[in-house]
């Protein structure tokens, strides 16, 4: 492989990669985009107006960098007015109950939509669909019909997902709890190393395995939730912690100790 091509793969996180190049960029860049009044929305506007961009190389995962960027800011927003208060759950059992109803009915509705909408459509249309919300592809191309219709479909992705992810929240209980506290706690690993299981999923499992859809969705349930257990272990953890956990803190403290 030449030095050319090393450079080219280094400025183009492949797979699961985006996400961490990505991270680093949003944390460096925001102090400064928050010093914008109303900055998720100057965010919204410069995703949905970037999704005309024809650029598709994959150089440094711009596409997912920028129209992602929204949820980031959004986070971050309600993260500084203690947002996250609103699911703590009320002691009254009725309010409580009426938290998780309106959580509950947002996030079956929103569930119940796409399923319809994977229901009806063919193969193709499916892996279109899921490909808009993984904002993969300019309008030009991810649509047939006029780009304009990209601005309205990929507003109606974030106002989705956004209900999607309040609604499940307010399902929550606010206490610990076996396995999935952990799950959550531990998700940065579960992202980084589930891809070498899909991986080998796609080398070794062949389509017949699964040739109806209905057994092929249970399947997919179980190996996710297989996986999962297997990363979370606390074996898994203990190993791999060094590599995935870098602790920093004795370099900061030598900076720091050279620089006085």
């Amino acid at each position: 492989m030449s030095g050319e091509n090393i450079g080219t793969h280094l400025l183009r996180p492949y797979w699961a990669l985006w996400y961490l190049f990505v991270m680093v960029v949003w944390y460096i860049v925001t102090p400064y985009v928050v010093r914008l009044r109303g900055y998720v929305w100057f965010g919204l506007a410069f995703a949905l107006l970037y999704g005309f961009e024809l650029e598709n190389t994959g150089f440094l995962a711009l596409r997912k960098l920028i129209m992602f960027y929204p949820y980031f800011l959004l986070g971050n927003y309600l993260s500084e007015h203690e947002f996250i208060r609103i699911f703590e759950m009320p002691k009254n059992f009725k309010r409580r109950m009426n938290v998780r109803l309106i959580g509950g009915i947002t996030f079956a509705a929103v569930m119940g939509f796409l399923l319809f909408e994977a229901w009806r459509d063919t193969p193709k249309e499916i892996v279109d669909f899921a490909n808009a919300f993984k904002h993969r592809f300019p309008y030009v191309e991810q649509y047939d019909s006029d780009a304009l219709v990209g601005v309205l479909k990929h507003s109606v992705i974030y106002l989705l997902s956004i209900a999607a992810s309040l609604g499940f929240m307010m399902l929550i209980p606010m206490r610990r709890l076996p396995l999935i506290t952990r799950a959550g706690e531990l998700s940065l690993y579960v992202y980084l190393l589930h891809v070498f299981f899909v991986m080998a999923w796609r080398q070794y499992v062949t389509d017949a395995f699964v040739p109806q859809a209905w057994l092929a969705l249970l399947i997919m349930i179980g190996v996710a939730l297989l996986i999962v257990g297997i990363i979370i272990h606390p074996l898994v953890v203990r190993v791999l912690r060094p590599l995935i956990e870098i602790d920093i803190r004795p370099i900061v403290e030598k900076r720091e100790d050279l620089s006085k």
